[in-house]
C-alpha cells in the first residue's frame, strides 16, 4: 500500500528528518522535512508551580508501552532521593490495571507524591504545562514534537529520549536528552531518566528560562511554519 501511494505523488513532506530517513532507508524516496507547527497563542507563558514546589509532569496515552511511563515512575523514586520534596503528575489515558501495575513496587513514603490525573478535558492541558517545572517525555519512536513545542510554548523546559524524532526540537538551553539505551519499543535507561530529571529540575530554576522555552518554541508557531507550508504547497 505504502509503495502505490509513494510511488503516485508529486512530492513527500514529513514530520521530521527521523521520518524521513525511515522513508529513504524502506522505500528509497526523497523528502521535505516540514516541522509540525504550534498554536503558540493557545499556551500562554507561565510561571511554574504556584508553591514553587519542583513539579514533573508527563503528558501521554500510558497504555501505550513506548510512551515509558513505567521507567519514569522508577525513576521518580531516584530523583526523590536527591529532591525529596519533588511532585510527580501523569495526565492521560491510565486505567486502573496499569496504574496498580506501575505503582506495584513503589514505596508508600513515594506514592503521595505521584498524581495520577487521568484524561480530563483538553482545556486542563495548558494550564498543568503553566504550573510544572519541566515536562517529561521518555518516549521511543516519536515522529516528532508536538507535546515538547507545547510546553515550551507554556515555558516549560522538557526531559525527553535521546531517540526518533524528539532530539530534532530540542536544544540544551531549553531540555534535557537522556540515552535510551535500546531500540526496543520501552527504555529501560532509569537511572539516565533519572539525572536527566534532577538537571532538568535544575534548569527549570535557572533565571530567564520560561521566556527561553517560549522563544524556542516560536520557530516553530503557525506564523513561522505556515508559509514555508505555503511555499511546498504552491511548488508541487
Amino acid at each position: 500500500m505504502w509503495r502505490q501511494a509513494l510511488s503516485r505523488v508529486d512530492d513527500r513532506m514529513v514530520c521530521s528528518r527521523f521520518i524521513g530517513e525511515l522513508l529513504h532507508k524502506f522505500y528509497g524516496r526523497d523528502y521535505h522535512v516540514i516541522y509540525p507547527p504550534v498554536e503558540v497563542a493557545d499556551f500562554p507563558l507561565g510561571e511554574g508551580p504556584a508553591d514553587g514546589r519542583p513539579t514533573i509532569l508527563s503528558v501521554a496515552d500510558f497504555t501505550v508501552p513506548r510512551k515509558g511511563v513505567r521507567v519514569l515512575v522508577e525513576a521518580f523514586r531516584l530523583v526523590k532521593q536527591a529532591v525529596p520534596e519533588a511532585l510527580l503528575r501523569l495526565s492521560g489515558n491510565m486505567p486502573e490495571w496499569l496504574q496498580a501495575e506501575v505503582l506495584r513496587d513503589v514505596p508508600e513514603s513515594v506514592r503521595p507524591d505521584i498524581e495520577i490525573l487521568g484524561l480530563g478535558k483538553p482545556g486542563d492541558v495548558p494550564e498543568l504545562y503553566r504550573q510544572a517545572s519541566v515536562m517529561a517525555l521518555p518516549a521511543m519512536w516519536e515522529p516528532s514534537g508536538g507535546s515538547l513545542l507545547e510546553a515550551f510554548a507554556s515555558g516549560t523546559p522538557v526531559v525527553a529520549t535521546n531517540h526518533g524524532g524528539l532530539p530534532e526540537f530540542m536544544t540544551e538551553d531549553v531540555g534535557v536528552l537522556f540515552d535510551p539505551l535500546t531500540q526496543d519499543q520501552e527504555t529501560r535507561n532509569v537511572k539516565g531518566l533519572a539525572e536527566a530529571l534532577i538537571e532538568g529540575l535544575h534548569l527549570s530554576r535557572t533565571k530567564g528560562i520560561r521566556e527561553r522555552c517560549r522563544a524556542h518554541a516560536q520557530q516553530y508557531s503557525t506564523q513561522s511554519i505556515g508559509p514555508i507550508l505555503e511555499k511546498f504547497y504552491a511548488g508541487a
